[in-house]
C-alpha cells in the first residue's frame, strides 16, 4: 500500500500543523501524532481503493507488484480500504471537525479519481486537477487542526498542489507502457512520456517561482529562497541526466527516487526553519 510514500507525504500535513506554532506539551505532540496517524491511514485507504478499482489494469503493469489487490484479492482489499477509511475518520474526528471535513474532501477526490464509473484517472487534465487539489488539501489537513481555513493556508497549500501534480505526471510517464496496453487515456499515452516529463519540469519550475513569491511575501520562511533555487536546479540536472540516458523503466524509477529524496530535503529544511523561527 505504498507505506513509504505515505510516510513521506505525511511531512506535508506536519508542515501545516507546525506552521502555526510548535507544540509545547506532551498533549500537543500527541495531537500531532494522532493527526499524522489519521493522515497515513487515509492515504492507505486512497491507495487500497485505487488498487481495488484498477486491479485488472495492474495485472498488466509489472511495476505495480506492490498492488495489494494482486496479492490479497479484490474482496479483501475492499474490506481493507473501507476499514482504513473508518479508522482515518475516527482519528480525523479526534483532531477536530475541520480536519474531518478535509479528510472527507480527500476521500471524495479519491472516489472521483479511481471509481470505474467516473475514473478521472483516465481523463487528461482532470487527473492532474485532482492531484493538485489533493496536494493542497494535504497541507490544509495539518493546518486546519489549529486554525480555520484562511488565505495564508490556501496560498501555501497551492505550492504543495503544484508539486503533487508534477509528481503525478512523472508517475504517468513510468506507467506509460502498461497504461497503453490497458487502453487508459493518460497524459503519457496521449502525448508521450517525454512531453509529460517536460510538463512536470514546467510545474516544478512554476512551484519554485511560486515558493519564491511566498518567501518574499512573508508566507514562507525567507531562507527557503535559496533552498527553492537550489532544488529546481538540482531537479533540472536530474531531468537532463534522465533524458541523456533514455526513458527506460529502471531509469525512470531511479529518477523518481531521486526527486522524491530531493523534495524530502526541501520539506525537512522548511521544518527546520520553522523550528528556528518559533519560540
Amino acid at each position: 500500500m505504498r507505506v513509504g510514500e505515505s510516510l513521506l507525504l505525511a511531512g506535508i500535513p506536519l508542515l501545516g500543523a507546525l506552521s502555526l506554532g510548535l507544540p509545547h506539551s506532551g498533549t500537543g505532540f500527541l495531537r500531532i501524532g494522532v493527526l499524522l496517524a489519521g493522515f497515513v491511514l487515509l492515504l492507505g485507504h486512497v491507495y487500497a481503493f485505487n488498487d481495488l478499482c484498477g486491479w485488472e489494469h495492474d495485472r498488466l503493469n509489472e511495476a505495480r507488484s506492490d498492488s495489494c489487490a494482486r496479492t490479497l484479492g479484490p474482496r479483501r482489499v475492499g474490506e481493507l480500504s473501507w476499514s482504513l477509511l473508518a479508522a482515518a475518520a475516527l482519528l480525523a474526528y479526534a483532531s477536530g471537525p475541520r480536519v474531518l471535513a478535509m479528510a472527507a474532501f480527500v476521500a471524495g477526490l479519491s472516489f472521483l479519481y479511481s471509481h470505474e464509473k467516473i475514473f478521472l484517472k483516465a481523463v487528461p487534465f482532470a487527473s492532474s486537477l485532482v492531484h493538485f487539489s489533493a496536494g493542497t488539501a494535504y497541507y490544509l489537513f495539518g493546518r486546519l487542526m489549529k486554525s480555520p481555513l484562511d488565505a495564508a493556508g490556501l496560498l501555501i497549500g497551492v505550492y504543495f498542489g503544484l508539486l503533487y501534480a508534477a509528481g503525478h505526471l512523472n508517475h504517468e510517464a513510468l506507467d506509460h507502457e502498461a497504461d497503453l496496453r490497458a487502453g487508459l487515456r493518460t497524459h503519457a499515452v496521449l502525448f508521450g512520456p517525454e512531453r509529460v516529463l517536460l510538463a512536470a519540469l514546467v510545474l516544478i519550475a512554476l512551484s519554485s517561482l511560486y515558493l519564491l513569491s511566498l518567501c518574499r511575501g512573508g508566507w514562507a520562511p525567507r531562507p527557503m529562497l535559496s533552498v527553492a533555487a537550489a532544488a529546481v536546479l538540482a531537479y533540472i540536472g536530474l531531468f537532463l541526466s534522465l533524458r541523456k540516458g533514455g526513458l527506460v523503466p529502471a531509469r525512470l524509477r531511479d529518477f523518481r527516487f531521486a526527486y522524491r529524496s530531493l523534495y524530502a530535503v526541501v520539506g525537512a529544511s522548511w521544518m527546520l526553519f520553522l523550528c528556528r523561527m518559533q519560540p
